[in-house]
């Protein structure tokens, strides 16, 4: 009985990410109308060789920093996302990474989401959170 054997061999880059994304995703919450939060993407290149990583963003009141990034090799290093929305409800956007080496150029996505919140208004009773005893030397005298 013959056998036939097909062995593939490939390329170690082609089997493993060359760069780690932490978070994989980013929620940064409930913002309130005309404030800013901010939060922070790691990255870490996983090979030897320097990695230039050009970041755009997408998706309004989305905004990141820098726009290039380099990473020595087994480096790491933080892209700041600033999300300020003005306009009430959700938002969705995405972080692009093209990495670019000497025989790679590729994409990754991170997707972004915030919610617009506008602020609540809550009142209270200013008499509710003074002491009794306040309430009694302050309260109107009957004239009879």
């Amino acid at each position: 009985m013959l056998h036939y054997f097909a062995i593939l061999l490939l390329p170690v880059a082609l089997c493993a990410q060359p760069l780690s994304i932490e978070p994989n995703e980013l929620d940064l919450g409930a913002v309130k109308i005309g404030t800013e939060t901010r939060a922070e993407v790691r990255l870490e290149n996983r090979e030897e060789d320097e990695l230039k990583i050009v970041i755009d963003i997408s998706g309004d009141g989305f905004s990141a920093a820098p726009d290039t990034l380099r990473l020595a090799g087994n480096a790491s290093g933080d892209i700041e996302v600033r999300f300020g929305g003005a306009a009430a409800g959700p938002h969705s956007g995405a972080l692009t990474l093209r990495v670019k080496s000497f025989f790679k150029d590729e994409s990754f996505t991170v997707p972004l989401q915030a919610v617009v919140a506008r602020a609540a208004l809550a009142l209270s009773s200013a008499w509710a959170s003074l002491p009794s005893w306040v309430s009694t030397l302050t309260r109107p005298r009957s004239t009879s």
